[in-house]
């Protein structure tokens, strides 16, 4: 995919500092080959732009996934994913892509995502805050659209588009299971379950 852009307006800077860099957003829109018959955002591209923002996330925060493969020989398949449509996409729509740590295992990690509408700055921290402050009722839940529907700033649930998980395991070169806390990273001076572990929500 093509390379995307910051948030708006924001500096990286003033971005990366957003929560401490637990969530990540991206700024993205909807290019002509990534709509289907009906002019709407296929299904199938909406893990395209998870796994855009989730590489994003790896740079950002702890290695580019190229560092990690070609260096370390640590890889991170895909064990289970699942998406939430909540509305469409369609050409030429702006929109922006996030992406957060909601669970870290001994050889496992949990990203959820949520894909939202263009709105202005101040919604869209607001929405984070709030998941922030309110994890352990949304972690109850099997998806929290219905207690976001109930609960939350109309403004906020007009653009949430799609909300998705994915899981991820790590393994070595032969796909041995990888213990986190057995990975050090001297490039960060610890641990790679430690890294992970500070940027859980």
């Amino acid at each position: 995919m093509e390379e995307s852009n910051s948030l708006g307006n924001f500096s990286l800077k003033n971005l990366m500092s957003f929560l401490d860099n637990k969530v990540i957003v991206i700024r993205e829109y909807v290019r002509y080959y990534e709509v289907d018959k009906m002019q709407v955002v296929h299904h199938s591209n909406y893990f395209r732009y998870y796994e855009l923002v989730r590489c994003f996330y790896f740079t950002t925060n702890i290695l580019p996934y190229s560092i990690l493969e070609n260096e370390y020989k640590i890889y991170s398949p895909l064990l289970e994913s699942s998406s939430k449509y909540i509305k469409k996409l369609e050409f030429e729509d702006i929109f922006f892509i996030s992406c957060f740590i909601d669970k870290i295992e001994l050889n496992k990690i949990y990203f959820r995502y949520f894909i939202i509408k263009e709105i202005d700055k101040e919604a869209l921290f607001d929405l984070f805050d709030f998941i922030k402050n309110n994890k352990k009722k949304l972690l109850e839940m099997l998806w929290y659209y219905n207690y976001l529907k109930s609960n939350y700033k109309k403004v906020v649930l007009q653009n949430l588009i799609a909300e998705g998980i994915t899981i991820h395991t790590f393994v070595d070169k032969d796909f041995k299971l990888l213990n986190l806390k057995n990975i050090y990273i001297p490039k960060k001076n610890d641990f790679l379950y430690n890294l992970l572990k500070n940027l859980e929500i």
